[in-house]
């Protein structure tokens, strides 16, 4: 397989990752073209699909200030992670 990039041409693809399946379900977020010497590389960035959290009570949350939440029963997030 070959791909096409503007500024070099033609480059064939030498190889995968090993883990390559395990993320087929993520996004692709960027792909930056690194070239060192001869060899070029490109380097991918996914993004995993965020999971929502929800407090176990069934209440909503609501912000508080910048990353930090607080449930009606007291419970306390900062981000994702619950506390």
């Amino acid at each position: 397989m070959r791909v096409r990039i503007t500024s070099i041409g033609e480059l064939p693809i030498l190889g995968y990752p090993r883990n390559l399946n395990f993320y087929k379900d993520w996004r692709m977020k960027e792909a930056r073209l690194v070239i060192k010497g001869d060899s070029a590389f490109l380097k991918v960035v996914f993004e995993k699909k965020k999971e929502k959290i929800e407090p176990r009570c069934g209440k909503k949350m609501k912000e508080v200030s910048y990353r930090w939440f607080r449930c009606g029963c007291g419970m306390r997030m900062i981000g994702m992670l619950l506390l």
